[in-house]
């Protein structure tokens, strides 16, 4: 059933940032609406599943995907809780001028995304009643580089650890700047990518492994991940290896 609610709501036409969200996600296990200004943003949230609460995990999917989209981000986001995490995904803000953006020289259209995506962020801390034990990012595809720049601009605090998945920006310049971006940041970092990512992403693997180890940050760490067309195995690895990350930091 859920399956179908899913594949309903991926065919609605209309923005998920409209004032009023589709019915169909409100049949969604852990929607909550987000009230960002003006308009409301999707939000999935799953506590954990035992005794030991570890802490909270912030999921964000990339450009153009939902939560609940086949990628990276919906498998974590259900087998996480099994180990004791809170998972919280949300629907990044959807660029009003992404070519614009993507062009990179438009300034002021690159702040005025990042406010909507600190606008958004803003909203999630309201929306938490209480905080417990560790709190991490997990940040994909471009939506890990505007968190890493917010990040290194000090936007924001930093979470206690960050993951970032596939990790690009569709601009030469701009993605090159992620390792040197990524370099400026102080908490552990679990940097993946799959095998089979797009050109921009695999582009700045060489790169951000080298910015790190010139930075000697031995709180890093690079991982590969089998193809992304499978899914299901992929997602199960995924989440494994991100769970034994965060276990080999001592926290369990």
């Amino acid at each position: 059933m859920l399956r179908w609610i899913l594949l309903a709501i991926v065919a609605i036409s209309s923005s998920i940032q409209a004032q009023t969200i589709s019915a169909l996600w409100q049949q969604v296990p852990g929607f909550k609406p987000l009230d960002v200004g003006t308009h409301q943003e999707v939000s999935l949230w799953l506590n954990e599943r035992t005794a030991k609460k570890m802490g909270s995990i912030i999921l964000l999917p990339d450009w153009g995907n939902r939560p609940t989209d086949d990628d990276a981000i919906e498998p974590l986001r259900q087998q996480l809780p099994n180990w004791g995490w809170q998972t919280i995904a949300i629907t990044p803000p959807q660029p009003a001028k992404r070519d614009t953006l993507i062009e990179g020289k438009d300034t002021q259209a690159i702040e005025d995304y990042q406010k909507q995506l600190l606008a958004s962020l803003d909203a999630l801390d309201k929306a938490r009643n209480e905080r417990f034990g560790y709190q991490v990012v997990v940040a994909q595809g471009a939506m890990a580089a505007w968190i890493i720049r917010i990040y290194a601009q000090r936007q924001r605090p930093l979470p206690d650890a960050l993951v970032i998945i596939d990790s690009y920006y569709p601009n030469l310049a701009l993605n090159k700047a992620i390792a040197k971006e990524l370099a400026q940041l102080t908490c552990p970092v679990y940097d993946l990518y799959f095998r089979d990512a797009n050109n921009w992403a695999l582009a700045g693997v060489n790169a951000r492994r080298i910015a790190m180890q010139k930075a000697q940050k031995s709180n890093y760490r690079q991982s590969e991940i089998q193809s992304a067309a499978y899914l299901s195995v992929s997602g199960s690895l995924l989440a494994k290896r991100l769970y034994g990350w965060l276990s080999s930091l001592g926290w369990n």
